[in-house]
Formats: C-alpha cells, structure tokens, sequence
C-alpha cells in the first residue's frame, strides 16, 4: 500500500511541475502579451518594503529597484499593457523586474548599467504586487547597452 500511494503523489508532482507553470507563465500560445523593447536610461530607487512598505518606517527594509527613465513617453498599447490603467495613460518610467530563473545574469547587468542609456526587452504588467512600485512592470528578459 506505501509504494501505491507514493506512486500516486509522485504523479500528482510530476503533473503539477508539468501544468504549473504554464497557468502561470499565462502560457504561449494563448497569452496576449507581446514582448516589447523599450530605451532609457536606467536608474535606481530606493523604496520601503516589508513589513509596513512606508506604513511603519522605522521597522521597514529598504528594497532597490530598478526603473527605466524612458527616452520616449509610452501609451497603455504602446507598452502592450494587458490591462490595469486607463488606455490613454501614458508612462515616463517603468519599473524593471527580474527573474533569476528565466534570466539569471539579469540583476548583475543592471547593476553595471546603472547610469547609462540601455534598451530592455520583455513583457509587461500592471502594478500586481506590494513591491511593484510603478504602474508598469517590465519582467526583462534581454539587456542591451547603448
């Protein structure tokens, strides 16, 4: 009877490190966003994060992010937003995000871009979680120094 079940609960993982991550990558086929390239001058920001993000200053960390000043003001369609602000919006900064697993040399290249004229490359999303900052989030997935 142990083996039976540990047969079952390791299909039960197998089939859920399968369907997983394409429910959350929002799939290929299926996703609506398109990538986007956008060119700015990359800057860091420091902002207050967990526990209070700003609520209770003394007791919060301090979180670095990353935000693209764009050469170019970008509208909602512009940045292929798949929803969140207002169609007419327009942007002067996107928050740039990244994720070791898809990217690993990421955060080492923006650190070394910090300053200077870069064109990233990704999709992107409205503000979703408490440490995306800005309006737009770029997951970036190519760094490219001008």
């Amino acid at each position: 009877m142990k083996a039976g079940r540990a047969t079952v609960l390791t299909g039960a993982l197998v089939l859920c490190a399968t369907v997983f991550p394409a429910i959350v990558s929002g799939g290929s086929d299926g996703d609506a966003t398109q990538a986007v390239a956008l060119t700015g001058v990359l800057k860091t920001k420091t902002e207050f994060g967990p526990p209070g993000f700003g609520e209770t200053p003394k007791r919060d960390s301090k979180v670095r992010i990353f935000v693209l000043k764009l050469q170019e003001p970008r509208t909602v369609k512009e940045l292929a937003l798949p929803d969140g602000p207002k169609p007419g919006e327009v942007f002067s900064e996107v928050q740039l995000r990244c994720d070791s697993s898809a990217f690993p040399q990421c955060e080492t290249l923006l650190k070394k871009s910090v300053g200077q004229r870069i064109t990233v490359s990704g999709k992107t999303d409205g503000q979703t979680y408490p440490t995306d900052y800005l309006p737009v989030i770029l997951h970036v997935r190519r760094v490219t120094n001008q």
